[in-house]
């Protein structure tokens, strides 16, 4: 028994109305093109007048009750031949010539399906009672392409957002590739009117790019998303179907495909994995807990240590830091960052009279700084405390003596000793002078001085 046959048993005409078309609208193509069934039910309604809204509801019911009677009778057949149906389509990881993607469709005429198809006047009155009707099914590809292995678009594509946006919507999986990944692939030109696929060669993307692989169950719904022509019409109202097409993707954005077998795998090997950013904070003096925040690679040093107390430019990565702990010559706390790859300036200090510090890094995978030191404002000899020897190095150092400055190879703790040690100069000066000696010196035996907060 078939579902018309069931609404006929509850005293209502039914027949077949239309084949399904091909293009995946919301019709029943739409389901098909995801590897599922769909039935379309159409009840007489509006032109058959109020009186008989009532009995147009009923019928939409029964037709409705009849096709869940067919899917329980067909006791879980449906549903397996749309795992197994999905399942093929998703295992394809390989450049097959085989596997086709039909962009446009047409009948041929040939085969059909013939079935009856009555037709009746308002009036209640058969109009052709036993007409039948052949149903020409959709059996000939007029326009076919081989599927790729995966669709990559750039990073850089104007409306990348919106793609973005209707991916998520029709719940396709996509990957971000890192800044500078590689891949061989071949690009679209000529938009949907004049679709040409360019010759493979290996495309380098600066600012990265989002890959869509095709082993997936939705493969040809991605298919008639990327392909610039797919299923396009002639007339002003054709349907929005290819990205292309309804304006989101152009030629100059770069869209491409791979033809690569398990590219899949490489895209695995190039996704944009955010980077783990870690170090050990260490300062001599003070247990308070310690500030730390990321920010952009544009922003100058000073810009920095005046935002660091309130972090309105600091970006969203949120520093996850460990118990301060009490060691002998100091305190350490651990710190992580977890962020995109990329260049970034990480800035930290504590309560006390802490000198801001603030280090460019630049992550390219997992990145450990080891230990960052803070250094008190004055505390030009890192011994903890501000007193006379620091101001005897100050002294030394502006009269070009040996110092404790530049006794190292490290150019970026240098200059950070440099800048704590220049405590007159409330924070806009980055080299300490005779005014900071002297600054220190008076601090040293209790006279007041720019750092007695500091203390």
């Amino acid at each position: 028994m078939d579902a018309l046959a069931r609404v006929r048993e509850t005293g209502l005409r039914s027949a077949p109305y239309y084949s399904a078309s091909t293009a995946p609208t919301t019709t029943t193509t739409y389901s098909g093109i995801r590897g599922s069934y769909a039935f379309l039910v159409e009840t007489m309604r509006i032109w058959t007048g109020t009186e008989r809204y009532a009995r147009a509801v009923f019928g939409m019911e029964q037709g409705l009750k009849a096709l869940i009677a067919e899917v329980i009778e067909a006791d879980g057949a449906l549903a397996q031949d749309v795992y197994a149906n999905r399942t093929r389509v998703a295992a394809t990881t390989v450049y097959d010539e085989n596997n086709l993607f039909a962009g446009k469709h047409a009948s041929s005429g040939i085969h059909r399906v013939y079935a009856p198809r009555p037709t009746i006047f308002v009036s209640g009155v058969w109009k052709d009672e036993d007409a039948v009707k052949a149903f020409n099914l959709t059996d000939t590809l007029s326009d076919m392409i081989i599927l790729p292995t995966a669709y990559v678009v750039s990073a850089d594509a104007e409306k990348i957002d919106e793609v973005l946006e209707i991916l998520d919507l029709q719940g396709i999986p996509y990957t971000k590739l890192k800044a500078g990944a590689a891949m061989t692939l071949r690009r679209y030109s000529g938009g949907y009117e004049n679709t040409v696929i360019g010759a493979a060669e290996e495309v380098t993307f600066e600012n990265g790019a989002y890959a869509v692989t095709m082993n997936n169950s939705d493969a040809y719904l991605i298919a008639y998303l990327f392909e610039p022509n797919s299923h396009r019409f002639t007339n002003e109202q054709d349907h929005q179907i290819s990205f292309e097409h309804m304006g989101k993707l152009t030629d100059a954005d770069g869209l491409y495909r791979s033809e690569e077998d398990n590219v899949y795998l490489t895209v695995e090997a190039l996704k944009d994995a955010p980077a783990v950013l870690a170090f050990t904070l260490f300062s001599r003096t003070a247990e308070d807990d310690a500030t730390v925040r990321l920010y952009p690679a544009s922003l100058s040093d000073d810009e920095i240590r005046a935002d660091l107390a309130s972090g309105s430019l600091a970006l969203a990565a949120e520093a996850q830091k460990g118990e301060v702990v009490s060691g002998k010559n100091g305190y350490t706390q651990s710190v992580t960052f977890t962020a995109a790859a990329g260049e970034y300036k990480l800035a930290a200090a504590k309560p006390g009279g802490h000198a801001p510090r603030v280090l460019t890094v630049t992550l390219e995978g997992d990145l450990d700084l080891g230990e960052v030191r803070l250094l008190l404002y004055g505390d030009a000899n890192d011994d903890g405390a501000v007193n006379a020897k620091d101001a005897l190095q100050i002294t030394r150092y502006t009269a070009e003596k040996s110092s404790v400055f530049g006794s190292t190879e490290d150019a970026g703790w240098e200059s950070y000793r440099l800048f704590a040690a220049a405590v007159a100069s409330d924070g806009t000066r980055t080299v300490p002078n005779e005014q900071d000696a002297l600054r220190i010196a008076a601090y040293a035996v209790g006279k007041v001085s720019v750092i007695a907060a500091f203390g």
